[in-house]
């Protein structure tokens, strides 16, 4: 190559270069804005699912306790039914509850 080509090859090839540095630095540059951000909703979505996780053991917690109150009212249901039968076998017409209270009639009829 001639001196005079080389002479304005300089500036051309610096300012290319220049040019391609400063692109490739930006496409780097957004390349790293656009893996933070996914980090960042993928964080988001495990805190999020991480929540609802919660909320279902807490929902579950609640129904256990649900249950079993109902269990345990149902078998204080039956324990009195049963008792009230074997006092309707025994030929008593008073409940246990009955028994334990004295009747007073309500006056005013």
């Amino acid at each position: 190559m001639p001196p005079e080509q080389l002479v304005f090859m300089v500036p051309i090839v610096a300012i290319v270069g220049g040019l391609a540095t400063a692109i490739i630095k930006s496409l780097i540059t957004s390349s790293e804005r656009r893996m933070q951000m996914r980090m960042m909703t993928q964080q988001g979505v495990d805190e999020a699912t991480r929540q609802q996780i919660e909320a279902l053991k807490l929902e579950v917690a609640q129904l256990r306790d649900t249950t079993t109150q109902f269990a345990l009212s149902l078998e204080q249901t039956v324990t009195r039914l049963d008792q009230r039968v074997g006092h309707i076998e025994s030929g008593s017409t008073r409940t246990p509850n009955e028994a334990a209270a004295p009747y007073i009639p309500v006056s005013g009829r």
